[in-house]
């Protein structure tokens, strides 16, 4: 039998095969241990090329390095699968200009058209996709993984393009040439009615690796049913060791594997320290306040992280101690405290004293005011909240998860890590929230904790100084009598 014609479009191309037609191919393409999976109806390989890893043919060409495999196998190399324009947009509606790096940006996604963008905090993101819509003009899909997030692109799109933008989602289905959708949403028409969608040929995922897990396979689905794929993100995936081919060990599940190949390879990358030495976000600055170990601590031997989150982080008096004085201290400076849990939130503002506006901010619409350590439940949006707390001389909110991203708060200039963050994209992701620019600020600062009683506890820590170190920020330690003055001098200049 003739050898098969592999067909590499830059995109995902996953083969549509019986297992024996399979078989046959992978034998002609002299792979050993052959194995093919099925996945949502298509065909995954397992390959063994020293190690064994998931891929495609996609995959296996460009990220593997394995181009030497395929000797004598006949490649069709096609062209992206819209046209390129000729003139890339330099300025939007409203006269919105792009900056330079903005506009590489553009360029890298009108000709790429399968990829992912890593654009931090307040890097301009939102021009970014705003640009390659208009450059590409053709029907586009914008998926956002909360109702909150997707309502701000919708009107963002509407300033940015001077168009009607539709929308799927909060009970609302209005479909337009450029239309904003909620995930889940929209994940629940294609399966229901994929003629819906079927006239839209980009599609873009915005914080792309924000949402969870179980939502990985619908946006494979959705990445299937269009010509080009887009990802945009402050936190891309990253290899587990730098140097190394991509594999499916760099993943959780093969799922995260398989979007990356069709939607996470990233074609452009905008560095932090970029934005930070041309003034457009603020300098950030990191202070650690050590919490040492006084002997052996009880729960030292203990390693059952859900044990050691509850009484050394969620519960613990000493470290929501220190964030709750840090409020009370900086709430003219604008505080936002970020946890992982509702539980520490509530113990933090128990803590709070000084009488200053103390709001907490859940999921699902939940937003408090606190007062003498009592909670009263505010009928608000999220935008409507933010919108009042930005005209506030003083604040200090607390927040879980739901403010990690695409939450808009430009005056905060002191941000508290209260929860210990096992995920260093996280940490960055929630750092973002502190860097952007306002009227007056060029500096954030950052508090975080070092906390040595406990093993697991310390190495977090050790990582996240690491990853703040190769990042240039400016480090501080609360113990340390010449950061001490360097820290006062900065409190000052906040």
């Amino acid at each position: 039998m003739g050898k098969e014609k592999v067909k590499v479009t830059g995109r995902l191309v996953l083969m549509r095969l019986e297992p024996k037609r399979l078989n046959v191919v992978l034998r002609n393409l002299k792979w050993e241990d052959e194995k093919g999976e099925s996945f949502r109806g298509y065909w995954l390989v397992t390959l063994k090329t020293g190690e064994k890893v998931w891929a495609t043919w996609r995959g296996a060409l460009k990220l593997m390095g394995v181009r030497e495999a395929l000797k004598g196998v006949p490649i069709e190399e096609t062209p992206p699968p819209l046209p390129i324009p000729k003139k890339i947009p330099k300025e939007l509606e409203g006269g919105v200009v792009l900056r330079d790096y903005q506009v590489e940006a553009v360029k890298a996604c009108v000709t790429k058209q399968h990829g992912c963008v890593v654009a931090p905090t307040a890097s301009g993101k939102t021009i970014i996709i705003a640009g390659v819509i208009k450059a590409l003009n053709v029907p586009t899909l914008i998926i956002a993984h909360r109702k909150a997030l997707a309502r701000q692109l919708q009107k963002e799109m509407k300033r940015l393009l001077g168009e009607d933008v539709g929308f799927v989602g909060d009970g609302e289905y209005t479909i337009k040439k450029i239309t904003v959708g909620v995930l889940n949403s929209v994940a629940n028409r294609l399966t229901t009615n994929k003629r819906d969608f079927s006239e839209f040929q980009l599609l873009i995922f915005d914080e792309a690796h924000t949402s969870q897990q179980a939502s990985m396979g619908r946006k494979i689905d959705m990445a299937f049913a269009t010509k080009a794929v887009l990802s945009f993100t402050a936190t891309p995936f990253r290899r587990k060791v730098k140097g190394t081919p991509w594999s499916a060990n760099d993943f959780k599940k093969v799922e995260d594997f398989v979007f990356f190949l069709q939607a996470s390879d990233v074609i452009y990358e905008i560095k932090l320290d970029t934005l930070v030495n041309n003034g457009y976000i603020a300098e950030p600055h990191v202070a650690f306040i050590p919490i040492p170990s006084k002997g052996e601590h009880p729960l030292a031997s203990v390693r059952d992280w859900r044990v050691i989150n509850s009484r050394l982080v969620i519960r613990d008096k000493v470290r929501n101690g220190y964030c709750a004085r840090i409020a009370e201290k900086f709430a003219d400076k604008k505080v936002l405290i970020l946890t992982d849990t509702k539980t520490q939130a509530e113990e933090i503002a128990k803590l709070i004293n000084a009488p200053i506006p103390v709001f907490l901010v859940f999921g699902n619409g939940e937003i408090y005011s606190v007062e003498h350590g009592k909670k009263h439940r505010l009928r608000k949006s999220y935008t409507e909240f933010l919108e009042e707390v930005e005209r506030l001389p003083e604040y200090v909110v607390i927040a879980t998860p739901v403010f990690e991203a695409g939450i808009n708060l430009p005056s905060v200039k002191v941000l508290v890590l209260a929860s210990d963050a096992v995920s260093l994209t996280r940490v960055f992701q929630r750092i973002g929230r502190a860097l952007r620019k306002a009227e007056g600020k060029t500096k954030a600062l950052i508090f975080d904790f070092f906390d040595s009683r406990h093993p697991i506890l310390k190495n977090h820590a050790y990582q996240r100084l690491r990853q703040y170190r190769e990042h240039k920020f400016n480090v501080y330690f609360t113990d340390n009598e010449i950061h001490k003055k360097k820290l006062k001098a900065l409190t000052q200049s906040l």
